[in-house]
């Protein structure tokens, strides 16, 4: 896993913990053969002014940028601090990338 901090609004910054996110299968038949999964990157972040420390909120992202906050895919983010935080952590990675 990797980290960096974001800068969200209200002077809120964030601590982000990233890296590569499988879905967990359990499957009886040993002898069958896996199917590729897509790997999704997964971020976990915490942020420094909450009024619950222990609050985190975790976000996935597809190889397709599709973001949501189950590894499924099937939740999309509609809340605004989520939708702050992946703003942020989309310009971060961009200025990351530059160099």
């Amino acid at each position: 896993m990797a980290h960096f901090t974001i800068d969200l609004p209200n002077n809120v910054k964030g601590q982000v913990n990233y890296g590569l996110v499988f879905k967990k299968h359990f499957n009886l038949n040993f002898f069958k053969k896996r199917t590729k999964e897509e790997p999704m990157t997964g971020y976990i972040i915490r942020l420094s002014q909450e009024p619950d420390a222990n609050k985190k909120y975790i976000l996935y992202k597809s190889k397709k940028g599709k973001w949501s906050t189950d590894p499924a895919g099937s939740m999309n983010i509609e809340e605004k601090i989520l939708i702050d935080i992946r703003e942020a952590i989309i310009k971060k990675e961009s200025e990351l990338n530059k160099n």
